[in-house]
């Protein structure tokens, strides 16, 4: 198809389902039909235009908001490895410009120049189709079903969060 669904955030507290064109493929990107997607309250606050990367002029409407997210491969790049039309699949949130300290430590979310999937600058999975380099693509197990494949996004940043924390055996947290 050439065209998708998509709520767009045109400004805060603007927003409507649209037609807008399928993304194009570079050489390098998955194409991913979304099955499902998570309502965060980060994809409120971009909403309302009160996420602070749109208050700083750091991120820009219009946005398709939506990085909670699981769906299967439509279609990839030529440079796309790995991956497989049907698979199902997830995609980080953050991705790196590839040129900076922080992404040659693999470590995209401290890139300055980061782009957001649904966030800053990167339009998300409120849409049936979504774009984002291979890889930041992971796949899901076949048996999985994609409605638990949403939940890998959420389910990471509790797990960052807790592996930050020293815990001890019967300690109540």
């Amino acid at each position: 198809p050439s065209t998708s669904r998509s709520v767009v955030i045109d400004g805060p507290g603007r927003h409507s389902l649209q037609i807008t064109p399928v993304p194009r493929l570079s050489h390098d990107d998955a194409l991913i039909r979304v099955g499902y997607v998570g309502v965060c309250a980060t994809d409120v606050e971009v909403a309302n235009g009160r996420l602070e990367y749109y208050e700083q002029g750091m991120a820009h409407f219009p946005i398709v908001p939506g990085h909670e997210y699981s769906g299967v491969l439509a279609d990839t790049g030529p440079a796309a490895r790995g991956l497989k039309k049907g698979q199902k699949v997830v995609g980080e949130c953050a991705i790196g410009c590839g040129r900076c300290s922080a992404c040659d430590v693999g470590e995209y979310y401290r890139c300055p120049r980061r782009q957001e999937v649904g966030v800053i600058n990167k339009n998300g999975a409120y849409a049936h189709y979504l774009s984002i380099p291979a890889k930041y693509v992971h796949k899901l197990p076949a048996d999985m079903p994609l409605k638990y494949g949403a939940l890998v996004e959420p389910t990471a940043v509790c797990l960052k969060g807790l592996r930050k924390l020293t815990l001890e055996p019967g300690r109540n947290v």
